[in-house]
């Protein structure tokens, strides 16, 4: 298990039309491997299948996948499927689950914004605040709020963990793995390289306040996507090959009315979520952005949309990639400290960001 820390630097939040296919830095492409990483965003991570697919049509080995809470569980499904399933299989083991009664039934009973239930009119995560309050007020459970650790049980997620993912360790992986979550007690990004699959992918999905936090050595561990929703810095470290990031993250929608002091806060969150992942796109020699915005992120009933909008925009990006001349420089593109660029002056990491350059994570211990 290794620690990853390092503190990010915001940027102006500017809101235009994001495109589908964007080149942060300058992108070293001869032909090898690359390092995927696959960023949280609820039942849109489902496009992470359809990226997947789309590179190994192309020819490209994906030496490491680092994810981050649904890029976590599409991340450790891929990366442990067995040698002779490819990955359209696997996505079908998925979209058959996720699509079934029974999963269907236990969503609505446990969110009550399943799909066929009248939408939430506010966008985004308000929009589910209002299923949630839905919830809370007909079963009774306002106190559950100051009285225990997280709003929901775990029943969905830990069924559709053990129904999608092998009781292996992640060291064990087909193809390497790496599972984001951030520890509560240290406030330690962690990244997962060892121990239970399925208990690694558990934290990384634990929404903090809504699931409860999964217990791991002296840890209380959650996930970090909330926050931090693409991992192309954790991805950049191991120095692999090209660093390739899926965003399926929302755009930041302008909220209708922010009508309570938990509104505001979830608003907040939103806004410094959008702000740490333009950050993270600075350390991607790639990212991918499937088009699947009009599909809300609890909704898992349309899984064959999200699964082709990834094919299309993955292979859309690969072929742009090819067409992009390989530097002629060093591979290795050049690292700033992230608290002093190095003539020491401060600000480093912002001037590397400015200029589309990689920064190293800082150690956290």
């Amino acid at each position: 298990m290794e620690r990853v820390g390092g503190d990010p630097t915001a940027t102006n939040l500017d809101e235009v039309r994001r495109p589908m296919i964007e080149f942060p830095r300058q992108t070293r492409h001869s032909r090898g491997g690359l390092v995927l990483a696959l960023g949280g965003g609820g039942a849109r991570g489902l496009a992470h299948f359809g990226v997947f697919q789309a590179i190994c049509e192309a020819g490209w080995e994906v030496q490491r996948i680092v994810g981050t809470s649904m890029g976590a569980l599409a991340g450790a499904m891929l990366a442990s499927r067995p040698p002779k399933e490819s990955p359209e299989q696997c996505a079908y083991r998925a979209t058959t689950f996720l699509s079934s009664e029974r999963f269907c039934l236990q969503q609505q009973a446990l969110y009550g914004v399943a799909p066929g239930k009248e939408q939430p009119r506010q966008p985004g995560v308000l929009g589910w605040l209002d299923g949630i309050r839905h919830y809370l007020r007909s079963r009774s459970l306002c106190n559950r709020v100051l009285s225990e650790a997280s709003l929901l049980r775990d029943d969905v997620l830990v069924e559709a963990i053990e129904q999608l993912v092998p009781d292996i360790d992640i060291a064990e992986a087909e193809t390497p793995l790496s599972v984001v979550a951030v520890d509560l007690r240290s406030g330690h990004q962690i990244v997962l390289e060892r121990g239970s699959l399925r208990k690694a992918v558990q934290a990384s999905m634990s929404i903090p306040g809504i699931f409860p936090p999964v217990a791991w050595d002296d840890m209380l561990l959650c996930d970090f996507g909330v926050l931090e929703s693409l991992p192309t810095e954790i991805a950049a470290c191991y120095g692999e090959g090209l660093v390739v990031g899926v965003d399926v993250g929302p755009t930041l929608e302008r909220a209708v009315d922010c009508e309570s002091a938990l509104h505001v806060l979830l608003r907040m969150d939103e806004i410094g979520e959008r702000l740490f992942r333009r950050h993270a796109l600075t350390h991607a020699d790639l990212v991918i952005r499937p088009e699947v915005g009009r599909f809300e992120w609890w909704d898992f009933s349309h899984p064959q949309g999200m699964m082709q909008a990834g094919l299309e925009a993955a292979r859309a990006a690969l072929r742009q990639l090819e067409d992009r001349p390989p530097l002629t420089t060093s591979s290795s593109p050049e690292t700033y400290d992230p608290i002093c660029n190095k003539s020491g002056k401060w600000g480093g990491r912002l001037f590397g960001l400015l200029r589309g350059l990689s920064v190293p994570a800082r150690d956290s211990q």
